[in-house]
């Protein structure tokens, strides 16, 4: 292939990503987070006694549906998503997310939470679908307010309180590991 050929292709490559790239963006473009939301997720940060580099777009973006690990409804702005697995975070007071009604998938996994109980505030995201909470370094018993969840569909907890279970819960269908019951959930 002579170096024409692969000037060309490379400039072809180097347009069609950006031409997907711009749509991708176009998609979000439009979509804006509540404004309660994004109050709700800044409270949260500063819940932290080391906030992430990647969360450093959470103070550089005003638009909270583009901050890295949160993703909103592309029709209403929702917060839906807030996906913050490995991001080293430190924190064991201020753990509180209450204000995110339409949230349906929280991860904070593989993070240090110091021996915290699980944050009970958790109990109140009623559209939580998919919960994970692994390795977190989260202490105590299940607690019962996890019962609240009753559109969870997936919940892992292994190493998150000090004992090994994960549980995929699959519409009120009760399952057993390691003498734990999703039923008493």
């Amino acid at each position: 292939m002579d170096g024409v050929t692969l000037l060309f292709l490379l400039i072809l490559v180097a347009i069609l990503d950006g031409f997907s790239c711009a749509q991708t963006s176009s998609i979000y473009s439009g979509i804006h987070c509540i404004e309660s939301e994004k109050n709700a997720l800044i409270k949260f940060r500063q819940g932290f006694k080391n906030p992430s580099r990647s969360m450093l777009s959470w103070m550089l973006e005003e638009n909270c549906c583009r901050w890295e690990g949160v993703e909103c409804d592309n029709t209403t702005g929702h917060v839906i998503t807030l996906d913050l697995r490995k991001q080293l975070l430190q924190g064991e007071s201020g753990i509180f997310l209450p204000d995110l009604p339409y949230l349906r998938h929280l991860d904070l996994s593989q993070n240090d939470f110091r021996g915290a109980q699980i944050p009970e505030f958790i109990s109140t995201l009623k559209n939580l679908e998919y919960l994970n909470l692994s390795n977190s370094k989260f202490r105590g018993t299940i607690p019962e307010y996890l019962g609240n969840l009753s559109r969870l569909q997936f919940l892992d907890l292994c190493h998150a309180c000090s004992f090994l279970i994960s549980v995929v819960i699959l519409h009120s269908r009760p399952i057993t590991f390691n003498g734990f019951s999703t039923s008493s959930l």
